[in-house]
């Protein structure tokens, strides 16, 4: 198992939850997200409130959602605010 340097990891902790969607439209939801790490590769690592890692592969997915915890949502890679679905 790979070991990570703390400070290599990004805080998360304004997500409500992130939503990686794949190309045949399946959404992965990550609630409370809490800190990340991409790899060099762009593999996310990403670290949930209960202290579980998920790991979604660059290939895995093609849009990424944010839904910030004071309401803001985006849609990556283009960064565009999208409604709240809340």
């Amino acid at each position: 198992m790979r070991k990570f340097d703390s400070n290599e990891w990004i805080s998360l902790d304004t997500e409500a939850y992130r939503e990686y969607v794949n190309a045949d439209g399946a959404t992965y939801r990550i609630d409370n997200p809490q800190k990340m790490f991409v790899s060099k590769t762009g593999t996310h690592f990403i670290m949930d409130a209960d202290g579980v890692v998920h790991t979604i592969t660059k290939t895995a997915f093609m849009v990424l959602r944010f839904f910030d915890k004071n309401g803001l949502s985006f849609v990556e890679p283009s960064i565009r605010p999208v409604a709240n679905a809340a």
